[in-house]
């Protein structure tokens, strides 16, 4: 009603109106994936999508995914979806929630899956037979026995030995050989991974690496060749234990850390020279190596540098002689 009142002070009241305030009328939300009764594993992705509209006027301002009560994600823009990821195992009931630009809100009929674990592979070390005894350096043959679990398929083989990965087998029959292995004593390992990344690990397995006898390698292209000086510099590969000792007709080498010599300065006499390498292990065993080479005398110049080796910065000296005088 209305009251009036005039400048003389009379009143008057206008016959009541009867409205009616109604509610706004909520949005409409409806999931359409999963599908209802679907199953997935625990490692899959379910991939969450809903519909939604907004009535008399109004448009949506989100759509809310919610699994078992709990919010999982928000989408605030068409397509209305969500990646829900590592779902837990057993059964849930996923829903939709809209709210449009009123803050009116409407949820979805609940969709119910099924997550379960999936079955996991198996896999064991067939070869080599755990105790097993080699002589460095050994290759190592290894083969295994892998299945996926019900439905699945393998998709890799990790080969480890200890915790150190060693190789890979990505095709049947998973097998794979570990080269130029050095005496020591090893824990074998296998790993299978399947398409729905489960994993398992085998037993290990012990294998026993004895030190074998050492050998000495010229690199090629020293042997029977002519050097247009009265020094020169051998290089080549040991196969012998740490702390072994290279040398050359008595004048010492260098053995880096990847099994690699060099001796450097060795002095050669003009015409043919006889050169014996010998590498001797801590335990005195010795390997021997003799080659010729041919040596035309002394060079015009003679550049040595000074030191040879060394942690950088490392400064060197470089020295020009002429020995022959010319």
């Amino acid at each position: 009603m209305a009251l009036a009142i005039d400048s003389v002070g009379a009143r008057s009241l206008s016959v009541p109106i009867a409205v009616t305030v109604l509610s706004p009328p909520p949005p409409t939300v409806a999931m359409t994936a999963p599908a209802n009764g679907a199953t997935y594993w625990t490692t899959d992705t379910i991939q969450l999508a809903a519909t939604a509209s907004g009535n008399g006027g109004a448009t949506i301002s989100k759509v809310e995914f919610y699994g078992d009560g709990a919010l999982l994600g928000v989408a605030a823009n068409p397509p209305y979806s969500y990646s829900w990821t590592t779902p837990n195992a057993g059964t849930h009931a996923l829903t939709a929630k809209a709210t449009d630009s009123r803050n009116v809100t409407a949820t979805s009929t609940a969709v119910s899956v099924t997550v379960a674990v999936p079955p996991v592979p198996t896999i064991a070390i067939t070869s080599p037979a755990s105790g097993a005894s080699f002589t460095s350096p050994a290759s190592i043959s290894i083969t295994v026995n892998a299945a996926a679990g019900s439905g699945g398929s393998i998709t890799r083989v990790d080969f480890y030995s200890g915790t150190n990965l060693i190789g890979t087998a990505s095709s049947a029959p998973w097998g794979f050989t570990w080269p130029n292995v050095a005496a020591g004593s090893y824990s074998l390992t296998a790993k299978v991974v399947d398409n729905r990344s489960s994993t398992a690990t085998s037993a290990a397995v012990t294998v026993n690496v004895a030190q074998g006898a050492p050998t000495v390698t010229v690199d090629a292209g020293f042997d029977g060749s002519t050097v247009n000086d009265d020094t020169t510099t051998l290089t080549g590969v040991v196969q012998a234990p740490p702390n072994s000792a290279i040398s050359v007709n008595g004048v010492p080498g260098t053995i880096t850390y990847d099994g690699h010599f060099y001796v450097n300065g060795l002095p050669l006499q003009s015409g043919p020279n006889a050169l014996t390498l010998t590498v001797t292990t801590p335990d005195g065993d010795t390997a021997t190596q003799t080659l010729s080479m041919m040596s035309s005398g002394p060079g015009l110049f003679k550049v040595t540098a000074t030191p040879i080796d060394g942690v950088a910065p490392l400064n060197v000296a470089f020295t020009v002689e002429n020995p022959s005088n010319t």
